[in-house]
């Protein structure tokens, strides 16, 4: 319920909002890469780069969306 309303946010173009959802997902998200690319501090970085260039490919898809 709280990431459907996080994501309504993110959809309203509240950055806040996803550094909520990054933050509540990123140690998920590392071990998933860190098994992928079989280095975790790589996959710490590909992750901190993912971020940063994806939240506003997010926001712009999202307002696009009725998600």
């Amino acid at each position: 319920h709280e990431d459907h309303e996080l994501m309504a946010q993110v959809k309203q173009g509240d950055k806040k909002a996803y550094e909520i959802l990054v933050c509540k997902y990123r140690k998920s998200g590392i071990i998933f890469a860190s098994q992928i690319l079989k280095d975790e501090h790589l996959a710490d970085d590909v992750f901190d780069a993912i971020e940063e260039l994806s939240y506003d490919e997010i926001a712009k898809v999202m307002k696009q969306t009725k998600a």
